[in-house]
């Protein structure tokens, strides 16, 4: 973690040339951060340095800044915690209506769970406990829609398959695409509490013939090993992803009892397990470079690989990771497309497929890898789970994975896209239930598919 830390004064220019890595942590010193100075020149440091973040294109582009204090002026408990005292903790946002309060406690295991929910990962030590509260009200404030179900249901071209939770979608989905028991080759395990090690599941899942389903890090839940023992047979190969801190080594040992082989694709981080995921796949055609740090551009590039036989690498954000450098210097001459700005940063020489936002690239993606399809696939954009699964399921249908919002209308660049492809597209699949992408939405999507 060393090689990560660098002078703050660095931070302008990384700002300004938008090279800024997308989670950033700063510690002011001594003076600045109060501890031996007072509040007023912490508070004299802090008005010089927010309106040069604030006027960068990394706030600007939806950031977030986190302002925190290590401790308070008393010993009063919160949390739970004997002591620590009071603790204010403020967040800076155009995202986030002026005046808005939290009243729920929150320490500081509270506000480093706030951020790795954000980001998709899970949680670590006392930041797995509920009691330390989050900050996530103020993060993501609610919507001025939310996703809920209509009566009548939508109907049309486009079918929604979903469960009771994430991993029930995935299940749903693998029972549509081999819904004769044992008609599996393989199956494909990810976790369902992080998406970097599952965003190069999805062309794996459909080269080696099998569904990608989703359990919880600690093990197998009742119904994800009853799906298992129905799709493939014993004997057959489950391909695990990511290492025990992803799914935990009780995953191998319920797998071997129930009589399968398993195989660990995991390497030392997510960039490492992406190539490994990468090197299981026989005679890749092409690779997609996506940012291992979030997961929008990484769900509409499974289903393009998925659909092209290619593979998923993952870039550091806008710096290239070591694991995947050393991926495409062993597979020379494979065509590389770097999907979203943060890997087209990282691989100049890869084609570009950026669009303005997460909408438009996926967009962008799918007129790219599938000329004239006749399916068409959709889960939410603000949320990995539904759509790992329904990548795979699009993918290996020869169509692409377009990201919708969960409520209101839909942005321009979907809509263009669907209204395009509507005399080619004969079906298509919404993933996820109506909690997730309301049926507002699936109305707007059979509308412009005619």
């Amino acid at each position: 973690m060393c090689d990560q830390v660098v002078p703050y004064g660095e931070l302008s220019s990384d700002l300004a040339g938008g090279t800024a890595r997308p989670f950033i942590w700063v510690t002011p010193n001594v003076l600045h951060d109060m501890h031996d100075g007072t509040v007023q020149q912490g508070d004299a440091w802090l008005s010089q340095q927010l309106p040069m973040v604030m006027s960068s294109p990394w706030y600007q582009d939806g950031g977030y800044i986190i302002i925190t204090w290590d401790e308070g002026t008393t010993n009063s408990g919160c949390c739970g915690d004997a002591a620590g005292g009071h603790i204010a903790t403020i967040v800076v946002s155009a995202s986030v209506p002026p005046g808005a309060r939290s009243s729920t406690p929150v320490d500081h295991a509270g506000v480093l769970r706030s951020i790795e929910d954000l980001y998709g990962l899970p949680p670590l030590a006392d930041a797995a406990s509920s009691a330390n509260g989050n900050i996530l009200s103020l993060l993501a404030p609610p919507a001025s829609c939310s996703a809920q179900a209509s009566s009548p249901s939508p109907s049309g071209k486009v079918t929604r398959l979903a469960g009771a939770d994430r991993d029930q979608t995935a299940i749903v989905v693998s029972r549509s695409d081999f819904p004769t028991a044992g008609s599996a080759s393989v199956v494909v395990l990810a976790s369902n509490a992080a998406f970097p090690d599952a965003l190069a599941g999805a062309p794996l899942a459909v080269a080696a013939h099998g569904p990608l389903l989703l359990t919880p890090p600690s093990g197998l839940t009742p119904s994800v090993s009853a799906e298992i023992q129905r799709v493939v047979p014993q004997g057959a190969t489950v391909d695990v992803l990511g290492g025990d801190a992803a799914l935990a080594p009780a995953v191998d040992s319920q797998l071997q009892s129930l009589g399968y082989r398993v195989q660990r694709l995991a390497g030392a981080d997510r960039y490492a397990t992406a190539a490994a995921v990468a090197t299981a796949i026989p005679d890749p055609t092409g690779v997609y470079e996506v940012t291992g740090l979030n997961f929008p551009d990484g769900l509409a590039a499974g289903a393009a690989a998925a659909g092209s036989r290619g593979v998923v690498l993952l870039t550091d954000g806008t710096a290239q990771a070591s694991a995947t450098s050393q991926w495409l210097g062993e597979h020379p001459g494979l065509p590389r497309t770097a999907v979203g700005g943060p890997s087209a940063a990282a691989d100049p020489a890869a084609k570009a497929v950026v669009g303005a936002d997460r909408y438009a690239t996926a967009a962008y993606l799918a007129r790219e890898v599938f000329a004239s399809p006749d399916y068409v696939g959709m889960a939410s954009a603000v949320a990995f789970p539904d759509a790992l699964a329904g990548g795979a399921d699009a993918g290996g249908k020869g169509g692409p994975l377009l990201l919708v919002p969960p409520c209101g209308p839909l942005p321009s660049s979907v809509a263009g896209e669907l209204s395009s492809l509507s005399g080619a597209i004969t079906t298509g699949t919404l993933y996820g239930g109506t909690q997730a992408v309301g049926d507002d939405v699936l109305s707007e999507v059979e509308g412009d598919l005619g």
